[in-house]
Protein backbone atom coordinates (compact mmCIF):
# COMPACT_ATOMS: atom_id res chain seq x y z
CA UNK A 1 0.00 0.00 0.00
CA UNK A 2 1.23 3.46 -1.51
CA UNK A 3 1.61 5.97 1.67
CA UNK A 4 0.71 9.67 0.63
CA UNK A 5 0.72 12.63 2.30
CA UNK A 6 -3.14 14.39 1.77
CA UNK A 7 -3.49 18.07 2.69
CA UNK A 8 -6.91 18.08 4.43
CA UNK A 9 -8.58 19.06 7.84
CA UNK A 10 -7.78 17.16 10.82
CA UNK A 11 -10.85 14.60 11.67
CA UNK A 12 -10.77 12.20 14.78
CA UNK A 13 -11.05 9.03 14.12
CA UNK A 14 -12.01 6.70 17.05
CA UNK A 15 -9.69 3.93 17.80
CA UNK A 16 -6.85 5.80 17.00
CA UNK A 17 -4.00 7.29 18.98
CA UNK A 18 -2.04 10.58 17.27
CA UNK A 19 1.15 11.48 16.80
CA UNK A 20 1.58 15.10 15.26
CA UNK A 21 4.80 16.09 13.17
CA UNK A 22 4.80 19.66 12.93
CA UNK A 23 6.44 21.94 10.83
CA UNK A 24 7.49 24.82 12.81
CA UNK A 25 10.23 26.57 10.60
CA UNK A 26 12.75 26.85 7.42
CA UNK A 27 15.51 28.19 8.15
CA UNK A 28 18.48 28.96 5.36
CA UNK A 29 22.02 27.82 5.54
CA UNK A 30 25.07 28.75 3.90
CA UNK A 31 26.84 25.54 3.90
CA UNK A 32 25.63 22.50 1.29
CA UNK A 33 24.29 19.70 4.11
CA UNK A 34 23.62 16.51 3.33
CA UNK A 35 20.52 15.77 3.01
CA UNK A 36 19.59 13.60 6.00
CA UNK A 37 18.64 9.99 4.75
CA UNK A 38 17.81 9.00 8.74
CA UNK A 39 13.95 10.80 8.79
CA UNK A 40 12.49 7.77 10.31
CA UNK A 41 15.80 7.86 13.02
CA UNK A 42 15.33 11.75 13.46
CA UNK A 43 11.55 11.27 13.69
CA UNK A 44 11.46 8.34 16.76
CA UNK A 45 14.48 10.07 18.42
CA UNK A 46 12.10 13.23 18.86
CA UNK A 47 9.19 10.88 19.68
CA UNK A 48 10.91 8.88 22.60
CA UNK A 49 12.69 11.99 23.77
CA UNK A 50 9.40 14.22 23.38
CA UNK A 51 11.98 17.02 21.63
CA UNK A 52 11.89 19.12 18.77
CA UNK A 53 14.13 17.17 15.96
CA UNK A 54 15.15 18.81 12.59
CA UNK A 55 16.39 17.42 9.91
CA UNK A 56 17.52 18.38 7.07
CA UNK A 57 16.55 18.69 3.22
CA UNK A 58 15.75 19.54 -0.27
CA UNK A 59 16.30 22.56 -2.40
CA UNK A 60 13.57 24.16 -3.37
CA UNK A 61 12.05 27.64 -5.18
CA UNK A 62 8.85 27.06 -5.18
CA UNK A 63 7.33 27.70 -0.77
CA UNK A 64 4.65 29.63 -2.75
CA UNK A 65 2.11 27.91 -0.85
CA UNK A 66 0.93 24.86 1.32
CA UNK A 67 0.19 22.64 -1.64
CA UNK A 68 3.38 22.75 -3.03
CA UNK A 69 5.11 22.25 0.49
CA UNK A 70 3.03 19.52 0.64
CA UNK A 71 4.09 18.24 -3.26
CA UNK A 72 7.89 18.46 -1.41
CA UNK A 73 7.53 16.70 1.29
CA UNK A 74 5.53 14.43 -0.40
CA UNK A 75 8.82 13.53 -2.32
CA UNK A 76 11.14 13.70 0.11
CA UNK A 77 9.40 11.56 2.84
CA UNK A 78 9.03 8.96 0.08
CA UNK A 79 12.32 9.08 -0.66
CA UNK A 80 13.58 7.28 3.26
CA UNK A 81 11.66 3.86 2.87
CA UNK A 82 12.87 3.48 6.66
CA UNK A 83 10.59 6.56 7.08
CA UNK A 84 7.68 4.55 5.14
CA UNK A 85 8.26 1.25 7.12
CA UNK A 86 7.78 3.26 10.59
CA UNK A 87 4.54 4.99 9.39
CA UNK A 88 3.32 1.80 8.33
CA UNK A 89 4.13 0.00 11.92
CA UNK A 90 2.73 2.79 13.42
CA UNK A 91 -0.42 2.16 11.90
CA UNK A 92 -0.76 -1.22 12.71
CA UNK A 93 -0.11 -0.61 16.67
CA UNK A 94 -2.91 1.67 15.92
CA UNK A 95 -1.15 4.92 15.55
CA UNK A 96 -1.70 7.77 12.76
CA UNK A 97 0.98 10.39 11.80
CA UNK A 98 -0.04 13.77 11.31
CA UNK A 99 1.33 16.73 9.72
CA UNK A 100 0.74 19.79 11.29
CA UNK A 101 1.24 23.23 8.96
CA UNK A 102 0.65 26.51 10.20
CA UNK A 103 -2.88 27.77 8.96
CA UNK A 104 -0.53 30.90 8.19
CA UNK A 105 2.60 31.32 6.59
CA UNK A 106 5.33 29.23 7.78
CA UNK A 107 8.39 31.24 9.05
CA UNK A 108 11.40 31.04 7.06
CA UNK A 109 14.22 32.08 8.79
CA UNK A 110 18.36 32.38 8.51
CA UNK A 111 20.34 30.16 9.90
CA UNK A 112 23.39 31.51 11.84
CA UNK A 113 25.94 30.92 9.79
CA UNK A 114 23.59 32.73 6.94
CA UNK A 115 23.50 36.08 9.70
CA UNK A 116 27.63 35.66 10.08
CA UNK A 117 28.18 35.66 6.38
CA UNK A 118 26.03 38.70 5.61
CA UNK A 119 27.64 40.65 8.12
CA UNK A 120 31.43 39.66 6.76
CA UNK A 121 33.02 41.79 4.25
CA UNK A 122 32.55 38.93 1.26
CA UNK A 123 28.39 38.76 2.60
CA UNK A 124 28.75 42.90 1.99
CA UNK A 125 29.85 42.89 -1.51
CA UNK A 126 27.69 40.55 -2.15
CA UNK A 127 24.79 42.73 -1.12
CA UNK A 128 26.50 46.04 -2.78
CA UNK A 129 26.57 43.63 -5.92
CA UNK A 130 22.96 42.56 -5.41
CA UNK A 131 21.59 46.44 -4.75
CA UNK A 132 23.23 47.69 -8.13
Amino acid sequence: MEQQLQLKPFERVSGFKYKVLQITDITFHTSHKQPSKAIAKNVNKSFTQNQPGRFYGFKTEDLSDRESLIRILDQYVKSDPAFLKMVQEEQKNGVKLLLEIPTDNIPIKFGDDVKEFISSKNGQRVIRGLNK
